[in-house]
């Protein structure tokens, strides 16, 4: 092993985790200088001399701050994938997912159906979804969610909006208090993620300068209902059609089971 990569090494070993080394422009952030400088004098114990500054990925995401992020809900029936998978990544990244309901007042809930399957225990969520809604429902910013109108837009630096279809999503989609939060947070251009329904919220908050949507003039996806429903409808045929499927296997076992025994 030559001496520069047993420096990359001994700097990588004294890493716990995420220790790819990469480019960074540092000359706009003395602690980027500083902490260039603790990783050339590693370089310099084997007698290397680093040509442009390096800084780890690691390091350079400790100085990252902590962003604060929103994400709204209903009181029950969210969507769980939709809900504690972007919960998951934001976390993993560093950041704090802060939770709002209604009142603030208990625990949020998924969508039951959702955890269990919706038909014959098909259109559910996913088994890794489900092992990251465990994890959620023990986080503390989850089990003490604030209340809408408690929001201040300005102290948020971005938004989560999830969607789900059960009827509960209706206080969450409805709320005119939360449309105008909604509104104002987006009239400080910071960035806004909407999911399935929660595009809808977005859609209905209001600009209160023009009296439009907030989406107006900007662009989104989403998913048609008609595709949506097929997509229901075909889960139903196949579910339908697995049952007969079984119905007549017992039926023919059954008829077996009694011819033998004549």
């Amino acid at each position: 092993m030559g001496k520069r990569a047993q420096a990359r090494a001994v700097f990588k070993e004294a890493l716990a985790e995420d220790s790819g080394l990469s480019v960074n422009s540092t000359s706009s952030k003395p602690e980027m200088v500083r902490l260039f400088n603790e990783v050339q004098s590693v370089f310099w114990a084997f007698g290397l001399r680093l040509q442009q500054p390096c800084v780890c990925f690691s390091l350079q995401r400790l100085l990252t701050p902590m962003k604060q992020i929103l994400m709204p809900l209903p009181d029950v029936d969210f969507d769980v994938t939709e809900v504690s998978v972007p919960w998951r990544m934001i976390t993993d990244a560093g950041h704090q997912v802060v939770f709002t309901t209604k009142t603030g007042s208990n625990r949020p809930a998924a969508d039951p159906l959702l955890l269990r399957g919706v038909v014959f225990g098909k259109l559910g969520a996913a088994a890794e979804a489900k092992a990251f809604y465990a994890q959620l429902m023990e986080a503390p910013a989850f089990q003490h969610p604030i209340a809408y109108d408690t929001i201040t837009p300005g102290s948020f630096d971005g938004l989560v909006l999830p969607g789900g279809h059960a009827p509960g999503m209706r206080q969450y989609l409805g709320s005119q208090l939360l449309q105008q939060r909604v509104a104002e947070f987006w009239a400080l251009k910071r960035p806004v993620g909407a999911i399935c329904h929660g595009v809808l919220l977005l859609a209905r908050a209001t600009d209160p300068q023009t009296g439009q949507s907030v989406l107006r003039q900007a662009r989104t996806t989403c998913l048609p209902g008609y595709m949506e429903r097929l997509a229901y409808y075909l889960h139903l045929l196949e579910a339908w059609s697995l049952l007969s499927y079984v119905s007549e296997v017992r039926a023919g076992r059954g008829r077996g089971g009694a011819g033998g025994a004549l």
